[in-house]
């Protein structure tokens, strides 16, 4: 009967983690793309990448390119340019 008991509550414990562990990924997301001259083509080098209404942001490579990981909420694109 221990035996048992120690099996179920083993079982429901792991089951615990996954499904949190499920909630959790479905929540995280990453922005990602690529900032480049729109009359040449050309990448801009540190151009900022800002998510509005947060202190979140990051610059592009020496390729344009930027990534941000690890969003809680969903977010609408929006496009500045200067």
């Amino acid at each position: 009967m221990k035996m048992r008991f120690l099996f179920l509550l083993v079982l429901v414990l792991t089951a615990l983690v996954f499904l949190s562990s499920l909630a959790i990924a479905g929540t995280t997301g990453k922005i990602a793309g690529t900032i480049t001259d729109k009359l040449s083509g050309e990448p801009i080098i540190g151009a900022n990448v800002i998510v509005l209404g947060t202190s979140l942001g990051i610059s592009t490579d020496i390729n344009g390119e930027f990534l941000q990981c690890s969003f809680v909420r969903s977010y609408t694109p929006n496009r500045n340019l200067l």
